[in-house]
């Protein structure tokens, strides 16, 4: 179930479950082959490295950019991720590429909003937030509806 393994590793550390996400990190890696689901494993493995700073971020990011413009869904669509850049902002910022991280985290909530992904664009929103507030970049945005 190698497809699974990358949303149990995120789910653990979403729940803020400290040790786990990293001892299934390093047992699971975060390779990403050529094939069917690699469109849905590398921006899961990116989402978990943003958070975690393992797998190595810099190829995950590196894999990920030339599909910046793109909507991450698995299969047929039974699983929606929301924009790329969202994926990439983090990695950037973990990387410490602040103004990379800034373009995408504007760029995400820019295309959540004009698709009307209410739930991405609150995600987004609140990513373009802490970037900014982190990184003192600007002031913080306005409640957008």
């Amino acid at each position: 179930m190698v497809p699974l393994r990358p949303v149990t590793v995120l789910a653990a550390f979403e729940a803020g479950r400290e040790d786990l996400p990293r001892e299934l990190a390093g047992r699971w890696g975060g390779e990403v082959g050529e094939n069917w689901i690699a469109d849905f494993l590398l921006p899961v493995w990116g989402l978990v490295a943003a958070g975690l700073g393992v797998p190595d971020p810099a190829p995950l990011y590196d894999r990920l950019l030339p599909q910046a413009d793109q909507l991450i869904v698995a299969g047929m669509g039974c699983v929606g991720w929301g924009s790329a850049h969202h994926v990439l902002a983090g990695l950037a910022d973990r990387l410490g590429r602040t103004a990379a991280a800034l373009e995408h985290a504007e760029t995400a909530l820019e295309t959540h909003r004009a698709l009307g992904l209410t739930y991405w664009k609150e995600l987004s929103l609140a990513q373009l937030r802490d970037l900014r507030a982190r990184h003192g970049a600007g002031n913080p945005l306005p409640e957008m509806s």
